[in-house]
């Protein structure tokens, strides 16, 4: 039995779905798609998701490359947690990766709803006009001073 299927069960026969190696998508809430993925060679779970993408920014416009941020998960030293942003797509992707030994079904829930809340952190900053909110008709918006972190999430 593959790591995800322990921490979330096997899929029922029958119904036509990914194979033990394929993601697992998972609805949090009722507006957060949330992708685990196993590595078993190097017995790691990553949890990603895609809360939107930027806009456009000559920084990005240049790279052929995936730009890539990588942060050791701030409350579970053994994990990590990365921000990735496609060059060609401007996706923006948050993801953490585990060692399998240090995720259990309590830590996979916990991790889940946090990772769901700074989706939708995420989600809302990429959606800020590019004059940062700032301008005529978006006081309504988040403030351009929301910074979705890492930083004190469990």
């Amino acid at each position: 039995m593959c790591a995800i299927e322990s921490l979330l069960g096997r899929i029922p026969d029958g119904h036509a779905g990914p194979s033990a190696h394929s993601p697992r998508t998972l609805l949090v809430g009722s507006d957060v798609l949330i992708h685990l993925q196993e590595d078993e060679s190097r017995e790691e779970v990553t949890l990603y998701s895609v809360p939107g993408s930027m806009q456009e920014v000559a920084w990005l416009s240049g790279r052929i490359e995936a730009w890539s941020h990588v942060l050791p998960h701030p409350a579970h030293e053994q994990a990590v947690c990365a921000l990735t942003v496609d060059p060609r797509t401007r996706e923006v992707f948050l993801s953490e990766t585990w060692p399998r030994a240090a995720l259990d079904q309590v830590t996979l829930g916990q991790e889940l709803n946090s990772h769901a809340d700074r989706h939708r952190l995420w989600r809302r900053m990429l959606r800020l006009p590019q004059d940062g909110g700032t301008g005529p008709g978006t006081s309504d918006r988040v403030s351009a001073t929301t910074q979705p972190s890492w930083e004190g999430r469990p």
